[in-house]
């Protein structure tokens, strides 16, 4: 499960050596799961991206 303040998702999960121990990919665009839901696509533009945090997000990640 992965969950952020504005929604969750319920995924399975692969570890690989490939992507950092603090880092999640997911695929995002399909209606199920629904990885959108955990992001804000309204507030303040990110500093760095000069865009909403559609891409990158806390988030909290633990099994079900």
């Amino acid at each position: 499960m992965i969950s952020s303040p504005r929604g969750e998702a319920k995924l399975k999960a692969r570890l690989t050596d490939g992507i950092g121990v603090r880092v999640i990919s997911a695929d995002f665009g399909w209606r199920e799961p629904n990885i959108n839901t955990l992001t804000e696509d309204a507030g303040e533009l990110d500093a760095s991206m000069g865009a909403t945090p559609l891409k990158g997000l806390q988030c909290e990640v633990r099994k079900f």
